[in-house]
């Protein structure tokens, strides 16, 4: 009984901290990325409307800032509109390591990093992503997706989730999200390109993370419920050893 009455009061203080834990999509705002090649690499094409710089060394790669594009358009299209990346040593040696920077249009509990590979058929490359290092609010974590998705005609799943869900990144609120370090592969050996679509991001609003009306309830039946034990503990002291 006694110990019954003196695990109430903390279990309702939990309750009482419960948040509105439920994922919404995240609208990207802006994206930035550092080291790409331009459209119409490879005879794929994107589009881009922010500021467009030219790295130098005639390598053809770019870094774009600023701007919004085929990445966040809402549009998982085919290969006139689906942005290839490429990991490999540009023509002065040097390595193409792309990045992508995620402006979100508010602060968010990140739960899910959607990347769409693109709808190509016969083609490997939309598939070829199975990890990156996600890095928001200065800490990072090297992660491997989750395929996902109905298969296209080779076999391949172009869907990959990165789930933060379980991870400590979950529980960083942020506004922005640093992608990095990719990694792809074709049925198990290395890749050294890859293709997005489109990105969508998953997670809790910041401000919805606040106790809910019924919790704020928990929480005064939980400070009348405390009171009431300091107040009656000698007698609840008695009546346990009396039992």
């Amino acid at each position: 009984m006694h110990i019954l009455l003196r695990s109430l009061v903390p279990t309702l203080a939990a309750l009482s901290i419960t948040t509105l834990a439920i994922a919404v999509p995240a609208t990207i705002s802006t994206y930035d990325i550092e080291q790409t090649p331009p459209s119409g690499f490879g005879g794929w094409g994107h589009n881009y409307n922010g500021t467009i710089s030219d790295t130098g060394d005639g390598n053809q790669i770019f870094n774009y800032t600023g701007g919004t594009g085929s990445l966040n358009d809402g549009i998982i299209s085919n290969i006139d509109s689906t942005h290839l990346f490429v990991m490999r040593n540009a023509d002065d040696g040097q390595p193409i390591a792309p990045t992508i920077t995620l402006h979100l249009d508010g602060v968010y509990f990140i739960s899910q990093i959607i990347v769409y590979g693109g709808n190509i058929s016969f083609n490997v490359i939309p598939g070829a992503l199975n990890g990156a290092t996600v890095s928001l609010g200065g800490a990072s974590e090297s992660m491997l997706s989750m395929p996902s998705g109905e298969p296209n005609e080779i076999g391949i799943q172009t869907i990959d989730i990165f789930d933060l869900s379980a991870s400590s990144l979950g529980e960083i609120p942020t506004n922005e999200i640093v992608l990095s370090n990719f990694t792809s592969q074709f049925f198990g050996f290395p890749l050294d390109q890859f293709s997005i679509a489109e990105i969508q991001v998953e997670g809790t609003p910041f401000l919805n993370a606040v106790p809910e009306p019924c919790s704020l309830a928990l929480l005064l039946l939980g400070a009348i419920g405390l009171a009431g034990l300091r107040r009656w503990r000698p007698m609840l002291k008695i009546f346990v050893i009396r039992l």
